[in-house]
């Protein structure tokens, strides 16, 4: 009996149905599918509610252009609305937040695929969340507002791209309605559309789309969608410098020792943030830290930021240097001492794309 080879067809239904996998879908699929999972895990479990989610439960019952000073409304706002059908149990937190998780994959991938050369890598680098343990672990118990604000951050960057690319008063009406949406997440949003646009300008090409006159459609949609919570803010007085203080307020009496302190968390910090995927990738592709090295000092070289198009492994190696200078120098200005990985969550923005950064290098190193 002989063996057959496989034909022309089979081989190319088979190529089909593993470039699937790599795709826009197949990235839907694996989010739907993990989401899935946990889910049913978790209601097999137990139906009783984290701590946090209590309190949103309660506060979600009624639907109010604020609630309380310390999160925007969102979370509460999507809760409500899934509550319509589901009511008040944990199923409507489940849907939300790997609703959510599922969403930031697609943006993701979509961004993904103008930062790598390979669809396979655009793939896993819409995945690379999973392999940061405060969203890869901690999300299943943890992170209310903070999903909201991972998916805001993906969709603002791929809506970004979009005015690069395309430049319609469509376009820049899309980032201003995410963006409006992000700053309804957390308070942090603000912080990174600052950075994001601050690294576009470096770019000549990014600069003209930045400074173009519709940008002010951006800015007028983004204030249309967060106007209510806006609102609520100043009609209730409420002081957000007063709570960046109480949030982050030096834990030692001593100014000098408590800008020390904070300035070592500012740098600690995002790289446990990063655990393990920034132990991980070094280890099994030791190539990457030379062309890591390479690309850091062109990324500090304002002569390369000049190359005819928009560069984007550039822009999100910029937005992660922004970050970290943000964390600085909140520290070396507030003296700022409670920089922690887990409560990392409000500066997540700054970090969220930097796995993408890193997996870029490991395709330029040739190891994969």
């Amino acid at each position: 009996m002989s063996v057959l080879a496989p034909t022309a067809d089979r081989m190319a239904a088979m190529a089909d149905r593993s470039s699937w996998l790599w795709s826009l879908w197949g990235v839907v699929a694996i989010g739907l599918a993990y989401g899935l999972v946990y889910t049913s895990m978790r209601l097999a479990i137990s139906h009783n509610l984290p701590q946090d989610d209590v309190t949103a439960n309660i506060l979600a019952q009624t639907l109010e252009p604020g609630y309380v000073v310390r999160q925007p409304p969102l979370h509460e706002w999507l809760l409500w609305s899934v509550q319509r059908l589901t009511g008040p149990t944990l199923l409507s937190f489940l849907i939300i937040k790997y609703g959510l998780l599922t969403a930031t994959f697609a943006f993701l991938y979509l961004v993904g695929k103008r930062v790598f050369a390979d669809l396979r890598w655009a793939a896993m680098g819409a995945l690379s969340p999973l392999f940061l343990y405060q969203i890869g672990w901690n999300l299943h118990e943890g992170v209310t507002h903070t999903m909201a604000l991972i998916c805001a951050v993906a969709a603002s960057m791929w809506a970004f791209m979009r005015i690069a690319e395309r430049g319609g008063i469509g376009d820049y009406l899309l980032f201003g309605l995410i963006a409006g949406i992000g700053l309804l997440s957390k308070y942090s949003f603000a912080g990174y559309l600052f950075v994001l646009l601050a690294s576009a300008l470096l770019q000549p090409s990014l600069r003209a789309r930045v400074l173009d006159w519709r940008m002010l459609a951006s800015i007028a949609a983004g204030g249309v969608i967060a106007s209510p919570f806006l609102y609520w803010l100043v009609a209730g007085r409420h002081d957000l410098v007063a709570l960046y203080g109480e949030a982050v307020a030096p834990k030692t009496s001593s100014r000098l020792t408590a800008r020390a302190i904070g300035l070592g968390k500012a740098i600690y910090a995002p790289l446990a943030f990063l655990f393990p995927l920034d132990v991980i990738l070094p280890v099994l592709f030791p190539g990457m830290l030379r062309t890591g090295r390479e690309a850091v000092r062109q990324g500090v070289d304002p002569r390369s930021f000049d190359r005819g198009k928009a560069d984007w492994p550039l822009l999100v190696f910029h937005i992660t240097l922004g970050g970290f200078l943000v964390l600085i120098l909140g520290a070396l200005s507030t003296g700022a001492t409670h920089y922690l990985e887990r409560y990392m969550h409000p500066f997540l923005p700054f970090f969220l794309l930097t796995p993408l950064w890193l997996l870029v290098l490991v395709e330029r190193s040739g190891n994969a």
